[in-house]
């Protein structure tokens, strides 16, 4: 009997996982970012911050921003509106809050923890589909031009 509770349970987990609405990418930490851009990060971004960018195929797409349980943004996303073709929104956070957004059609939230941010710079929130991949890259995507993108959540809310 606890052979059959233990299969079952490993089932449900494999199950849950693969049917998971979003796909973490962590992006290998290396020296990619370029000498020219940590300049320009050290001026936009302090040692405990990180850009949160949207990405793709947000179409008036409901968004809920929480930064350690404070909502930070609540409005509508789409992808190209702020004339960044590729571009939904893009905020700057503590890497030590925790962060928690509420997408339109997902049933539970997304949790980004400190523990997750702290070797980042950028997390990339993209929506395929049915799906979200979140990715944590120290390098900026052409998308983002940090020099462009300098607010706060605070200064984002709608």
């Amino acid at each position: 009997m606890k052979k059959i509770l233990y299969i079952f349970a490993i089932l449900v987990f494999i199950i849950n996982t693969s049917c998971s609405s979003y796909k973490f990418e962590f992006i290998p930490l290396g020296e990619n970012t370029s000498e020219k851009m940590s300049k320009i990060l050290s001026k936009h971004l302090k040692e405990d911050e990180l850009y949160l960018s949207f990405t793709k195929t947000y179409d008036n797409f409901k968004v809920k921003i929480y930064e350690n349980n404070e909502v930070e943004y609540d409005g509508l996303m789409t992808t190209g509106a702020k004339n960044v073709k590729g571009l939904a929104d893009a905020f700057k956070i503590n890497k030590n809050s925790t962060v928690t957004v509420y997408l339109d059609g997902f049933k539970k939230p997304l949790k980004i923890t400190p523990h997750q941010m702290r070797d980042y710079k950028f997390i990339y929130i993209s929506k395929y589909k049915k799906q979200i991949v979140i990715e944590f890259n120290n390098n900026p995507k052409a998308l983002v031009d940090p020099v462009l993108w300098k607010p706060t959540l605070k200064d984002s809310i709608k």
